[in-house]
């Protein structure tokens, strides 16, 4: 969706999701013709179960989030660039492999545990 959004100077794209939403949001706007302008304002609405962006940016909850969009707070967030076999994928959080990824995805069953 948003690769194809009409956008000009003062535009703001708002995806409300969780991290694979913010993925999503970003990966289509890298993949704009003008991406290389860099002037993307994207704010992120966190509704998802982890949101670790959200969290990394001080807006780890949707009130914060969209009180820091009313006020017309940003925040500069770095991407980076992985290519592998040709395809091209962007992030802003980490690229895990293995062990790491096999954690984050077993974990999810003792969410219903609560903090710890």
């Amino acid at each position: 969706i948003s690769k194809n959004l009409l956008l000009d100077d003062y535009s703001i794209v708002a995806a409300v999701g969780g991290d694979g939403t913010m993925c999503e949001c970003i990966e289509g706007l890298m993949k704009r013709p003008d991406a290389r302008k860099g002037k993307f304002t994207v704010c992120y609405i966190p509704a998802g179960s982890a949101n670790a962006v959200a969290h990394m940016t001080g807006q780890g909850d949707s009130f914060t989030a969209t009180w820091s969009l009313l006020k017309g707070e940003t925040r500069p967030l770095d991407l980076f660039q992985l290519i592998q076999n040709g395809k091209i994928r962007y992030g802003t959080l980490s690229v895990t492999t293995g062990l790491i990824a096999d954690i984050d995805i077993d974990s999810e069953m003792c969410r219903c545990m609560g903090p710890i």
